[in-house]
Formats: C-alpha cells, sequence, structure tokens
C-alpha cells in the first residue's frame, strides 16, 4: 500500500491537471487539424482543377460569343438601315412618276441648253406586262437637239439613269427652224 501525501496547492494541482489534460488532448488536435488540411488540400485541389476546366471550355465559346456580338450588332445595323432606307426603297419599288421626271429633267439640264423636249408621254406596255411577272411602262420623250452629238450624249445620260431598264433612240429627223438645221428626236425610256 502507497500512501502519500500531496503537499502541493489547490492552484499547482489545478495547473498540474490542466498541463497534464493539454498534452493528452493536443495529440488529438494536431491529428485532427492533421486530417483537415489534408482534406481541405484535396478540396482546394479538386476545384481548382474544376476551375481550369471551366475557363479552357469557356475559351473554347470565346470566338462563339465573340460572333454573337458582332451577330447582334449587324442586326441593330441592319434594322437601321432599314429604317432609313424605308422611304426610298418604298418609292423605288413604286416607280413614282415625280422621280422618272427629275431623271428626265436633271439629263435635259446637264445639256446646257442644247436638248429642248417639247412633249413627254407615260405610257404602259401592255405586252410587256403579259411576258414578264412586273408591269412594265416607258416614256416617250419628244424634242430638239442643236445637233446629233448632243442628242446622242442625251441618250448616253439617259442610259446611265438608274430606273430606266431600256433606252432607245426611236427615230431622229433634221429639220430648218428659223434658217438653222436642228436635230428632232423621239426615244422611248422603258421601266
Amino acid at each position: 500500500m502507497k500512501r502519500h501525501l500531496n503537499l502541493m496547492s489547490d492552484r499547482a494541482r489545478l495547473r498540474e491537471s490542466m498541463r497534464r489534460r493539454m498534452r493528452q488532448w493536443s495529440w488529438a488536435l494536431a491529428a485532427t487539424l492533421l486530417m483537415l488540411l489534408l482534406l481541405g488540400s484535396v478540396r482546394w485541389r479538386s476545384c481548382h482543377q474544376q476551375q481550369q476546366q471551366r475557363e479552357m471550355t469557356e475559351a473554347l465559346y470565346e470566338p462563339i460569343r465573340a460572333l454573337k456580338t458582332e451577330n447582334a450588332q449587324l442586326q441593330k445595323k441592319i434594322e437601321t438601315l432599314r429604317e432609313q432606307e424605308r422611304i426610298p426603297l418604298a418609292l423605288s419599288r413604286e416607280k413614282p412618276v415625280t422621280v422618272l421626271l427629275g431623271l428626265v429633267g436633271k439629263a435635259v439640264a446637264d445639256e446646257n441648253g442644247q436638248v429642248y423636249l417639247q412633249q413627254l408621254d407615260l405610257q404602259q406596255d401592255a405586252l410587256a406586262s403579259a411576258a414578264s411577272s412586273e408591269p412594265t411602262a416607258s416614256i416617250v420623250l419628244k424634242g430638239v437637239g442643236l445637233h446629233g452629238a448632243a442628242v446622242t450624249k442625251f441618250v448616253d445620260s439617259l442610259r446611265t439613269a438608274l430606273p430606266f431598264t431600256a433606252v432607245e433612240l426611236a427615230s431622229t429627223q433634221a429639220v430648218e427652224v428659223n434658217q438653222q438645221t436642228r436635230q428632232t428626236f423621239t426615244i422611248r425610256c422603258s421601266y
């Protein structure tokens, strides 16, 4: 039988008991921390790999995103152009007489007084309408030119005018006007 007497104070005994318990639990705490660090490391590596895969996948789809953005911008441009060109396109489809008369007037003005129009007739071409899907019409211009070169230049300027599909010099004739020779003409412009 052992008999011993503990001469330590209560405070010293409490401290010693705490030290002993701390030494016992420190191993458990260290093992727990080590396990948490290992699990955290494995989890971090897994998340890091997934993030790299996601970034690689996004990099593959980046050109498609750029194309979608560019496509959206082009769609906006198309809508803007359609809105801006809506009225001119509608007028070009209808082939308004005022536009045609303006083109003829511009061609006459470009000749600097060498060509004069006397008559302008609008005609609907029934035979051409039956053959094609779109009805065609023509303008017959009758006038006088100072000389044959002025008439030829006038016909060429009408041929370059946009809505006319065909410009045909139907007839020319030299006439005496005030003792000067002038060239009368008949031109048929189809549109």
